[in-house]
């Protein structure tokens, strides 16, 4: 299943707080009350920006929106092709939103295990021109893996992005082509300890760029999770 991430920013004249009261408050509601965006979108949530990460550059976009396709053609045809779109979302985007700067792309849920909870770290990296794909995408499953063996890890994802699907939103290029993106749910009292495994992880070949790693805390704001069963990642730790 295709899923659509947004790196936002707001406009220039609002406080995060502000931005984050519409988006939460007006622009999410509005977004889940639309029906026709039932037809594109199976789970749409917000990640709120939280506290920064130990380790990496610090997130400096506004919130990320993860959008899980229901269509085959997703990348073809999505709600913001409809006239849904350009005469209720638009508008209200416009309110809170600043598309100069702001990256989105797809991506596909490659390997996943737990049940959310708890706090959201969120770990965006871009693979370093010297290590293949493979090499590459070796070493994080490997990493990916080791998480479920940590005390007080709820849970993770592991996102490939789509290279060719990385667009800035202003039509300029983009600022950032990220390679994958890692989410982990840790319980309050480990995430210190959680953090800190991340991060040596990450100061090694081959992500021992630091450009390379950005990472941030989140608070997870969900409006509707309408996924068939079998389109859910397994809930069992690695062995």
């Amino acid at each position: 299943m295709l899923k659509r991430v947004v790196l936002n920013r707001r406009r220039p004249d609002l406080s995060l707080a502000q931005f984050g009261t519409h988006w939460r408050d007006a622009h999410g509601p509005l977004l889940a009350g639309i029906p026709d965006y039932h037809d594109f979108v199976s789970r749409y949530l917000q990640d709120h920006v939280g506290a920064t990460a130990p380790f990496g550059r610090a997130f400096d976009y506004d919130g990320i929106t993860e959008i899980w396709q229901k269509r085959a053609d997703a990348l073809e045809r999505s709600f913001a092709t409809t006239a849904a779109y350009r005469e209720h979302v638009m508008p209200d985007e416009l309110r809170f939103a600043d598309r100069g700067g702001a990256i989105a792309f797809f991506s596909r849920e490659t390997a996943g295990w737990g049940v959310p909870r708890g706090a959201k770290l969120i770990v965006l990296v871009s693979r370093d021109g010297g290590v293949s794909d493979a090499d590459f995408a070796a070493a994080l499953g490997g990493w990916f893996n080791t998480l479920a063996q940590l005390d007080g890890v709820a849970g993770a994802v592991l996102d490939t992005i789509l290279a060719e699907t990385i667009v800035s939103l202003d039509g300029g290029e983009p600022a950032e082509r990220f390679t994958f993106m890692l989410s982990v749910w840790c319980v309050a009292e480990a995430c210190d300890a959680v953090a800190a495994s991340v991060g040596r992880h990450v100061a090694v070949a081959p992500f021992h760029h630091p450009a390379s790693v950005v990472a941030g805390y989140f608070e997870e704001v969900e409006f509707f999770d309408e996924r068939p069963t079998d389109a859910v990642l397994t809930t069992k730790a690695p062995a």
